[in-house]
């Protein structure tokens, strides 16, 4: 299958402008662009989109010191990764993993002026966040699963997003990690229509940088802290 790769001809004062956008298809058999999502991020460009079909992707690279993820970049590109369901497009292990010197992450993004969406893939058995995500830069995530991981989402995204109709099951890690974790300099963030199942903490944020936030039409099961508020930071339920 070959990558398809749109172009749009502008012309502004005599002088021809190129933008490009692409989908690239990655398919565990072969089928694709990439068996792999971590390829098809080295060679996406700014506001491709990476579609990503059935099974599980479960190959960890060394991201930064003591720290792994299945997919990782720090680059400025604007990506958007469309799974085919969260019961058919997988990121993470089969089993639990239990490693105290390293830090196992599905998705590790960072850059600056960059927007990342992320559609309809579950994202499990990690010993840290499934999804961290920081930088100067704006997260949209929606029909998403995260389960049996110490912890869900964990923001630094000075450009706000949301995170809406997703599910949270099983974040009981040891390290006490949040469902969604919001630290400085997150503003302007939404979680909406979310639901939260055996869990220690739902959404927390952090500190006075913190602000903008809110928290609307969610339901909390059986967790011990549902939204968490401290040290300065201002969230809306």
């Amino acid at each position: 299958m070959t990558m398809l790769r749109f172009y749009f001809i502008v012309l502004f004062a005599g002088v021809p402008l190129l933008s490009e956008a692409a989908t690239l298809r990655v398919e565990i058999d072969g089928s694709g662009d990439y068996t792999s999502i971590q390829a098809a991020v080295d060679a996406a460009e700014d506001g491709d989109t990476i579609l990503i079909g059935p099974g599980r992707y479960d190959e960890f690279t060394e991201c930064a010191p003591l720290r792994s993820a299945v997919v990782s970049y720090n680059t400025p590109k604007s990506l958007t990764f469309q799974g085919a369901g969260v019961d058919q497009t997988i990121v993470g292990p089969e089993d639990p993993v239990d490693v105290p010197y390293w830090s196992h992450i599905c998705f590790y993004l960072v850059g600056d002026s960059v927007t990342t969406r992320v559609c309809d893939i579950t994202m499990e058995h990690v010993d840290k966040p499934c999804f961290w995500q920081e930088g100067d830069s704006r997260l949209e995530i929606e029909r998403c699963r995260f389960n049996e991981a110490d912890g869900g989402i964990k923001v630094f995204v000075r450009q706000g997003g949301w995170v809406r109709d997703c599910e949270f099951i099983n974040m009981t890690g040891m390290n006490l990690s949040s469902s969604i974790d919001i630290v400085p300099p997150t503003t302007n963030f939404t979680i909406e229509r979310c639901r939260f199942d055996n869990f220690l903490m739902g959404v927390s944020s952090h500190w006075p940088e913190c602000y903008d936030i809110l928290v609307s039409d969610c339901e909390f099961i059986d967790g011990e802290s549902g939204v968490r508020v401290v040290d300065g930071a201002s969230t809306t339920v």
